[in-house]
């Protein structure tokens, strides 16, 4: 349609910058239900190899580095839209901080998944209840 109709009739020009925020946005709620659903990957064939005993504190171990990169990813995140609040996109007119406030918003979500699993492995007394549920 628009290779035939005149292109100051039919302007178009902020579907890229509307594309590319849906992007961002899917991208990093997309991670948060992966995260939510256990099925980010992992190489837990060194984990199996280990005994029992030693499985539930790498597995918190794991949690614990996971918290730590996602409070980071919280803290830059933020810090990061904030500092572009006031600029804005060419297309859509929007801050440029609307893109940037999907990566503390969905860190957050994916901390205090990550935080509850932690406690239910804290509180678990069989191993068997460290795996997450999906």
């Amino acid at each position: 349609l628009g290779r035939y109709v005149p292109f100051e009739v039919f302007d178009l020009y902020w579907t890229e910058e509307f594309t590319r925020l849906l992007l961002v946005w899917l991208t990093f709620w997309g991670a948060t239900m992966v995260q939510r659903g256990g099925g980010h990957i992992s190489l837990s064939v060194f984990a199996d190899l280990l005994p029992r005993a030693w499985q539930r504190p790498l597995h918190l171990l794991s949690d614990g580095l996971i918290i730590v990169v996602l409070a980071f990813l919280v803290w830059q995140g933020w810090t990061a839209a904030r500092l572009i609040v006031d600029q804005q996109t060419v297309g859509l007119g929007v801050s440029l901080a609307v893109f940037a406030y999907s990566v503390p918003l969905c860190s957050v979500l994916m901390l205090c998944h990550t935080l509850f699993v932690g406690w239910r492995r804290i509180r678990a007394r069989s191993p068997a209840s460290d795996q997450p549920e999906g």
